[in-house]
């Protein structure tokens, strides 16, 4: 990234840095340190010379020690940006610069590592927005633990890393639905937290999460810190969840309401029928 300066500007720094450095060596401890030096060195040898002590302040370069602030718009004093997270936003806002000015004439790849450190939930979304939101960042690798990273998902080959016996690598290319286009959040948001789980229970609305959050905390208390995840798919679409979940060797369970449904003088229950149209190997 290129920031320019003005000439008559950087005659006057080179001037101030001259002024600088000549009062520096006028101080009366360097003089003094000049006239003890100088028989110290006639001991060895006996030139007809002076030692001078000189300040040789220089910048190496312009931009090397320069430090953001920020400051309310209402307010005179400036503030360092100390916080981590202030610090991090910041620096992917100069990534992002520095890319627009490179990706006309090279392919940037960004490889970042668990981007949610230091940073709360709302800017952890934000952050989100603008990794896969944004054509900025085109090619990214990224690992993460947090599924507020991965809400604005699409377009994206994720890859579950898990170990069992050997380390596991399942993967899959998740695109959004076209259904959910217009309302990506609906369907990542529930799902950002299952991919993180080791075991999904899988239920039609909020009524029956509810009920089996109460008989979780009942009989095992402790299943959200053993990776067991309550995903209500508001409504029978548990197909879509279902799929994602095989491909990435994430272990679930569908319950389902067993409707009873007239149909030509027969009844028919379905929730198996909806059960076996998915392929599960096991019906209650």
């Amino acid at each position: 990234m290129m920031i320019y300066l003005d000439k008559d500007n950087l005659e006057k720094i080179k001037n101030n840095i001259k002024d600088l450095n000549s009062n520096i060596s006028k101080f009366s401890g360097i003089k003094k340190f000049e006239e003890k030096i100088l028989p110290k060195y006639e001991n060895y040898k006996k030139d007809d010379l002076i030692i001078s002590i000189k300040s040789e302040i220089a910048i190496k370069g312009f931009y090397s020690d320069l430090v953001p602030y920020l400051r309310k718009k209402d307010d005179t004093n400036d503030y360092p940006t100390a916080g981590d997270g202030r610090k991090k936003i910041l620096t992917y806002s100069l990534y992002g610069l520095i890319n627009e000015e490179k990706q006309e004439s090279k392919i940037v790849l960004y490889l970042i590592e668990e981007p949610e450190n230091n940073l709360h939930k709302s800017l952890q979304v934000s952050l989100s927005k603008v990794l896969f939101s944004t054509q900025n960042y085109e090619y990214i690798f990224l690992t993460t633990h947090s599924p507020y990273i991965i809400y604005e998902m699409d377009n994206a080959n994720l890859v579950r890393i898990y170990k069992e016996k050997e380390l596991l690598t399942p993967s899959i290319l998740y695109k959004v639905p076209e259904e959910y286009v217009k309302f990506k959040k609906v369907l990542n948001r529930t799902l950002a937290e299952a991919l993180f789980s080791s075991k999904v229970l899988l239920v039609e609305g909020p009524s029956e999460q509810l009920l089996f959050e109460r008989i979780f905390e009942y009989k095992r208390p402790d299943y959200e810190e053993n990776g067991i995840y309550i995903l209500p798919v508001n409504g029978i679409g548990f197909l879509k969840y279902k799929d994602i979940l095989d491909k990435l060797k994430i272990y679930y369970a569908i319950k389902t309401d067993n409707d009873l449904r007239k149909n030509n003088n027969e009844y028919v229950l379905l929730g198996f029928r909806r059960c076996n149209k998915f392929g599960l190997s096991t019906v209650y």
